[in-house]
């Protein structure tokens, strides 16, 4: 069984090559290794191209996004399956030995992922999920929009995919800034089974030095409104995880256009999540702060953003974190 480990770059000098290496150390060794360099104004390619292995090549190409680089790493793959790793991130050793036992026990999936680390400095955290799993759990994630109410269960480079059924699903979403891997694991999570081990195995280094970390745009957040769409068509056993999952995004969306002061874009975020059940408290809270004279919210939310130790109290006082 032979991977195609596509890694999308740009702008990574001082990520890079770890992230090679850690492909490199792999105990599996099937692989080829795809860097699509995507228009990198620094020394990303001279790191990346300093590497010497015969598993790697290197395809460049003009600036046009991550899903435009991922894509063109899944036109280029050469093997059934591909996987994908960010190059500001980096996997341990055993990545490809358990996603391979997975494709063995669960051979009707077409999805394939395990749990990841959030390294922030020194500090690793474990994210946690919405649906409970003991340390190790491996089997069938039956319902992903359930188990993504925290955050979501995998990210894009804890996950393997069977290269025919992305394609099927139109690959990434290009021309998108943000959170356009989620609509592709929502695609993907209707139409195929999602195999999962709940095992830390990828670092996803957030303080990378060009992590994305905008805000959403305030006036649409593109998952929720693709979702939308989705939901009409969904199983139906689906429908009201996702009208969670969809609630999840819109609740954080609102809790932006608060903090600048857009409370009519709040509001119309907030509608979206009046049928979910599971968000229905922090739908509760957050329209409260909206019922407050506008004096008061601004007064508030400008303590929150600007000292930091009226934060706790504020929090404390409306029973809303943002």
């Amino acid at each position: 069984m032979e991977i195609s480990v596509i890694i999308p770059l740009f702008n990574k000098e001082n990520c890079i090559q770890r992230a090679l290496q850690s492909v490199l150390a792999q105990t599996y060794p099937h692989f080829e290794i795809i860097v699509v360099d995507d228009g990198s104004t620094d020394q990303s390619y001279e790191r990346a191209f300093e590497i010497k292995d015969t598993r790697i090549r290197i395809i460049q190409q003009s600036n046009q996004g991550v899903s435009s680089a991922r894509n063109r790493g899944i036109r280029e793959a050469r093997y059934k399956w591909v996987a994908f790793l960010d190059a500001d991130d980096e996997w341990l050793p055993n990545f490809l030995e358990n996603v391979t036992s997975l494709i063995n026990d669960f051979p009707t999936a077409r999805v394939y992922a395990t749990a990841y680390l959030v390294g922030t400095g020194k500090v690793m955290t474990m994210v946690s999920t919405s649906t409970q799993f003991d340390m190790g759990w491996t089997g069938i994630l039956t319902d992903f929009f359930a188990a993504s109410l925290i955050s979501l269960p995998f990210c894009a480079s804890s996950i393997a995919v069977q290269r025919d059924s992305l394609v099927e699903v139109g690959m990434f979403p290009e021309g998108v800034n943000l959170t356009e891997d989620s609509e592709t694991w929502v695609r993907l999570a209707l139409r195929y089974s999602i195999a999962y081990k709940y095992l830390p195995l990828v670092v996803y280094h957030h303080d990378a030095e060009n992590r994305y970390l905008k805000l959403p745009s305030l006036k649409e957040l593109y998952v929720t409104q693709r979702c939308k769409k989705y939901i009409l068509d969904a199983p139906d056993h689906f429908r009201d995880s996702m009208q969670d999952f969809i609630a999840r995004h819109e609740i954080f969306r609102a809790k932006q256009l608060l903090l600048n002061y857009d409370y009519q874009s709040a509001k119309e975020a907030l509608y979206s999540c009046k049928r979910s059940s599971y968000f229905h408290s922090s739908y509760m809270k957050l329209s409260r702060l909206l019922s407050y004279p506008h004096f008061l919210r601004v007064l508030l939310i400008y303590g929150y953003k600007k000292l930091k130790y009226l934060r706790a109290v504020y929090e404390d006082f409306l029973g809303v974190s943002l």
